[in-house]
């Protein structure tokens, strides 16, 4: 019975303890703190299940079954590994990637996504002292040349981590103009049948080539197709 009687107390003591350290935070600025809601680095009151402030590490993975937010004036979620080394920055509910960043699997962007001058938007290509491919297969590059054109190229079925050459198609100059680029290849237009061309809502400036019947150039003009 005494036994009983002190092993109660203990408990009692114990459960006492562990209210009173979820209460009252302790440690010095910088350390782990134990409040009422949650575990707080570098503060003394958390006002989230989990908060760090200042910088954090992690080794190994890091799972989230929710939503990971960054918030703040020019925040930070730095990703390195596997010779990506980048930085995700979301002010103001918008997001500005600086350096070589790479998306795997599926992807979705919200709101504004802003990429700085010479920057490239790479498909199934990866740049490491020159433009290799990331997998088996064909790749493409969309190309801001920092005077603001655009410029789109692609490249020929490759090899994973082997040279890809890339060759200019199209550009559009910063004053709107769009120059097909192409000295091995032409410009082909939508070919259709009569019917599918008919079944359009013409618009003066339409052009087309019908493959059957009187087959050819089409335009719309005057608010009818002409053959040329």
């Amino acid at each position: 019975m005494l036994f009983d009687k002190n092993y109660n107390m203990m408990k009692k003591a114990l459960s006492l303890l562990f209210l009173l350290i979820s209460i009252f935070s302790f440690g010095q600025n910088g350390k782990a703190y134990f409040g009422k809601i949650g575990i707080n680095v570098g503060t003394t009151e958390p006002s989230e299940r989990f908060r760090v402030n200042g910088a954090g590490h992690f080794t190994g993975t890091l799972t989230a079954n929710s939503i990971v937010k960054i918030g703040g004036t020019n925040s930070q979620f730095l990703m390195a590994g596997g010779g990506i080394n980048s930085a995700v920055y979301a002010p103001a509910n918008n997001a500005v990637f600086t350096g070589n960043t790479e998306f795997a699997g599926n992807t979705r962007l919200r709101g504004l996504v802003e990429f700085p001058t010479n920057s490239d938007i790479l498909f199934n290509a990866y740049f490491s002292g020159d433009f290799k491919y990331r997998n088996n297969g064909y790749a493409a590059d969309i190309y801001q040349n920092g005077v603001g054109d655009i410029i789109f190229q692609t490249a020929p079925s490759g090899t994973s981590n082997a040279a890809a050459t890339l060759t200019t198609r199209m550009a559009i100059s910063n004053v709107g103009n769009v120059d097909i680029l192409s000295t091995t290849g032409a410009l082909i237009v939508p070919r259709m049948t009569a019917a599918q061309r008919t079944a359009l809502t013409g618009s003066n400036g339409m052009i087309v080539y019908q493959t059957d019947g009187t087959a050819g150039f089409y335009f719309y003009e005057s608010g009818a197709w002409v053959k040329k």
